[in-house]
């Protein structure tokens, strides 16, 4: 039987990520302080593909109302994110 799972952000790693996307000047960050987010809150990713080579493209959820956005990142560290499993 196979586990699967939903990856996630948390509020640190969500600002630490855009961070960098916004850095490296990657095609999708975001505008961290207009974000309708709270800190105790975590951010599935909804929908992700890769985008090139090296980067994937998430869509993430806000919050209950329905809220989402995109952000690119790094292979790597969306291998790292975090897991909710079944």
């Amino acid at each position: 039987m196979t586990t699967t799972g939903t990856k996630f952000l948390t509020y640190d790693l969500l600002k630490k990520t855009n961070e960098y996307a916004i850095q490296q000047g990657l095609n999708r960050s975001l505008h961290f302080d207009n974000l309708p987010i709270a800190k105790a809150e975590v951010y599935p990713v909804l929908f992700a593909f890769p985008h090139n080579d090296i980067e994937m493209r998430c869509e993430l959820m806000f919050n209950r109302h329905g809220d989402k956005g995109w952000l690119d990142m790094t292979l790597t560290a969306y291998n790292k994110l975090p897991t909710f499993t079944d």
